[in-house]
């Protein structure tokens, strides 16, 4: 990873913590669809590792059922993060 790639997500990372500690933050509990997840972050996952010669691959059990869990959102935010 580059550097300025590193210092992007540790000040992106600093600002989710800034409004992690807003007093107006909110938490709620919503449907969320593992193997979607796990996907995304898997193709986030590939694309740093190909250029380094390296092969993820992720296998699932399509029977995977959806789970609660927490969705976290500050109210004067548009954008989400978990």
């Amino acid at each position: 990873m580059s550097d300025s790639l590193f210092l992007q997500r540790l000040v992106n990372d600093l600002l989710d913590l800034s409004r992690l500690q807003n007093p107006d933050f909110q938490m709620e509990m919503e449907e969320l669809n593992l193997a979607e997840v796990l996907q995304d972050t898997v193709r986030s996952a590939i694309q740093m590792a190909r250029p380094k010669g390296v092969e993820i691959r992720l296998e699932q059990d399509v029977s995977v059922v959806p789970f609660w869990g927490l969705w976290a959102f500050a109210p004067d935010a548009d954008d989400h993060f978990g």
